[in-house]
């Protein structure tokens, strides 16, 4: 099979970089590890201030037959730690946030998209910045409203879920 991307921005204009693709062999245990690469060279940055989002086209095709056609959407941005401070695409930031329950008292964990956008307006024109996905992960669709509002997200591993204690790495999985 073949692995082919190609990177779009979100007008729909395609990013001039080389398609990738690459081809490999599903193994006999049924996978197989590809990696995709092309040279972007002046993306536009995403930040919550301008959060510039593409798309990458995955698709997979065995010989010229298409089998599978995915797309995901990407911002490029370079986060690090200098002295202690957060840096997003080599600017200072500061984190003001909110802990977020997706929940409302007349639907309960049932919301609509609507509701998330009054959420995430109501947030930005607060100064939001950032949130924190409290106790259980948020819906997929809700995370993509984040990147394009330009949010910094926190989607938290609900404690229920993993123990509560911290293990040596080294001795998981030994008696």
């Amino acid at each position: 099979f073949t692995l082919t991307g190609e990177l779009y921005s979100l007008d729909g204009a395609k990013v001039a970089v080389p398609a990738m693709s690459q081809a490999a062999d599903i193994g006999a245990d049924g996978s197989a590890t590809v990696s995709l690469t092309a040279p972007v060279t002046t993306p536009k940055l995403w930040s919550a201030e301008k959060p510039n989002l593409y798309y990458v086209f995955y698709r997979l095709s065995d010989g010229n037959k298409p089998v599978e056609r995915v797309q995901d959407r990407i911002g490029f941005r370079k986060v690090e730690l200098k002295a202690g401070v957060m840096m997003v695409n080599g600017v200072p930031i500061k984190l003001t946030g909110v802990c977020r329950h997706d929940e409302y008292s007349t639907v309960g964990h049932a919301l609509t998209e609507e509701m998330w956008r009054k959420d995430i307006t109501l947030m930005k024109d607060a100064n939001v910045a950032a949130i924190r996905t409290a106790h259980y992960n948020h819906a997929e669709r809700f995370l993509e409203l984040c990147d394009e509002a330009g949010f910094y997200v926190l989607d938290e591993v609900p404690s229920c879920w993993v123990a509560n204690e911290i293990r040596d790495p080294n001795q998981i999985g030994r008696a």
